[in-house]
């Protein structure tokens, strides 16, 4: 006998299936999340763009790195040479990174530890912060 609901079953696992693959790109709740809270692919995505934005610094690709920039970033004090300058002759690590997911828009201000806060207006739903120190210095200290 044929199952008359078979058609049915199909259709609710193939919609949960979607449901489910179509939740997993979507950002999580609001929130900050730090270093290894961050969600696994999201940061080896923000990894691989900090990779290209040093290496397109470092190789003097200006057009590269306007592209990768923030109208904001680029109407202000940016500066390729100053930046690739520092990066060619210091050697620097990744203190802490932040993806950050707003519920609203504007002003934020969040304390993220006992050393600094992150004071920034939020114009996207979503940020990502990579805090970069210089090794020298944190060996003298």
């Amino acid at each position: 006998m044929v199952n008359p609901y078979k058609k049915l079953q199909i259709y609710l696992l193939a919609t949960l299936v979607l449901v489910v693959g179509l939740q997993s790109c979507l950002p999580p709740g609001p929130g900050v999340y730090k270093n290894n809270n961050i969600p696994e692919g999201k940061r080896n995505d923000f990894h691989d763009l900090n990779k290209q934005l040093f290496n397109a610094v470092l190789s003097g690709h200006e057009k590269e790195v306007d592209l990768m920039l923030s109208a904001e970033m680029l109407a202000g004090n940016y500066n390729a040479d100053k930046v690739a300058y520092y990066l060619k002759t210091q050697n620097y690590s990744l203190l802490d990174e932040y993806y950050i997911v707003h519920k609203y828009q504007g002003h934020q201000h969040t304390q993220v530890s006992t050393q600094y806060n992150l004071d920034y207006i939020a114009v996207t739903e979503e940020m990502y912060m990579a805090f970069f120190y210089l090794k020298a210095a944190m060996i003298n200290t």
